[in-house]
């Protein structure tokens, strides 16, 4: 049982595109309705989140999603491990999303990589950092 998880874990997504996080601006002139899903917990991410993200418990997703996503919208998942957005993008996918994204690795573990994003509210106009 434990063999048949970690090969589903290790398997790549063919509809998840990983996006590096200094060329998210330009997926976000590609797709303008683009939103950024944060699936970490809610106190990790009013600890520290990027302006535009919306933020979903990983256990919350397949129940609230519709408040906040429409399966038309491109979305971008934000996760601090691999494995969530792994998670995070079957359950979008089961509900009809077909544009998902992912930043490329944990960015709250380096500075630096928040730094190179440089997101501000000003890239989001209609949209603000919640949580559900």
């Amino acid at each position: 049982m434990f063999l048949v998880w970690l090969v589903r874990q290790l398997w790549p997504l063919q509809y998840l595109s990983f996006v590096d996080i200094r060329d998210w601006k330009n997926k976000r002139k590609q797709c303008p309705e683009m939103k950024m899903l944060d699936v970490r917990d809610t106190s990790d991410f009013q600890q520290l989140h990027l302006p535009c993200s919306v933020n979903i418990s990983l256990g919350r997703l397949p129940f609230v999603w519709r408040k906040a996503l429409s399966p038309e919208q491109c979305v971008v998942i934000v996760s601090a491990h691999p494995f969530k957005t792994k998670k995070a993008a079957r359950i979008l996918r089961k509900r009809g999303f077909h544009k998902l994204y992912a930043l490329r690795g944990n960015i709250f573990q380096h500075e630096e990589w928040l730094n190179q994003a440089s997101i501000t509210k000003a890239d989001c106009p209609n949209q603000q950092g919640f949580s559900l």
